[in-house]
């Protein structure tokens, strides 16, 4: 984490999800899913390029409000109860900050360890990964087309 050149990897992100969108096969409508470090990768690129769905598993954002302001996209987030990095208390002021900015977006947080939805980590929750990715389909499905 601390190597990885954060604008590259933004502008890296943001170039994939060009060419996604120019391929005859897509719909024109692009989402973006990031885990942690990738979910600010996610953020930033959506800055550069149209997105139309932004999904953040346990990405703390407080540290970059002023990019709440240049979203567009509709965001859903899934975060841990249990994580010391970014708490309850900053999830809820993430919540608060994207309603204050007209964002639309919905935050849940789970009673779960801090990396619940990877099925690598020995955190692995099942129960409530397979709530937030039924959560992430539905929303994808919503907001990019039936096909998503």
């Amino acid at each position: 984490m601390a190597t990885l050149d954060r604008q590259a990897a933004s502008d890296t992100v943001a170039g994939w999800a060009d060419w996604i969108r120019a391929d005859a096969r897509c719909n024109r409508n692009v989402g973006l899913l990031g885990f942690g470090l990738g979910g600010e990768a996610a953020v930033q690129a959506s800055t550069l390029t149209p997105i139309q769905a932004l999904v953040l598993y346990y990405t703390a954002l407080g540290q970059r409000p002023e990019l709440l302001l240049r979203l567009t996209a509709p965001i859903l987030g899934h975060y841990s109860d249990r994580n010391r990095d970014f708490g309850v208390d900053a999830v809820e002021d993430l919540q608060f900050q994207l309603q204050k900015a007209n964002k639309k977006s919905r935050v849940h947080i789970y009673d779960a360890e801090p990396d619940f939805a990877n099925p690598a980590s020995p955190q692995f929750a099942r129960g409530d990964a397979l709530l937030a990715w039924n959560r992430t389909v539905a929303f994808l499905r919503a907001n990019l087309g039936a096909g998503a």
